[in-house]
């Protein structure tokens, strides 16, 4: 199946220096976000770290993403899921992405459940699936 979510929050958000974060949502609970480094996209110079200047490589091939999606209530996530971009710009970005190592879990950060029993141990329940993939593209513009 194919699912397609709008661009969730504020139109001009201010992004943090470490990573960015796009975060997509659908009818109640549905959703779908998106995080890496921004430092995986600078292709350049980073600052020194210690004594050593560490150089990023071309923008030439997958980066390392954490991808989480919400169907229907079930939340599959990634953390490490390869993210191809297509474009990278201040007017858009766009890109692909496929995650084999998928983790299921009870929590569900589109659908929080804010009632919870105080006396009960906090509980969280994850799984390894190995029948689901996580698979899709996404495009974002002002």
């Amino acid at each position: 199946m194919c699912y397609g979510f709008t661009k969730s929050g504020n139109a001009d958000p201010s992004v943090p220096p470490d990573s960015l974060l796009f975060v997509f949502t659908g009818p109640g609970a549905d959703g779908a976000q998106l995080e890496f480094l921004v430092g995986d996209l600078t292709g350049g110079v980073l600052p020194p770290i210690g004594g050593v200047r560490p150089r990023v490589g071309p923008l030439d091939g997958p980066i390392n993403s954490s991808v989480g999606v919400s169907v229907g209530g079930t939340y599959h996530h990634s953390t490490t899921c390869p993210v191809t971009l297509t474009a990278v710009s201040s007017e858009r970005v766009a890109g692909t992405f496929t995650c084999s190592a998928v983790t299921r879990s009870e929590s569900n950060p589109f659908a929080p459940d804010d009632n919870i029993d105080d006396d009960a141990a906090p509980t969280e329940i994850t799984s390894t699936e190995t029948d689901v993939t996580l698979a899709g593209w996404f495009e974002t513009t002002p």
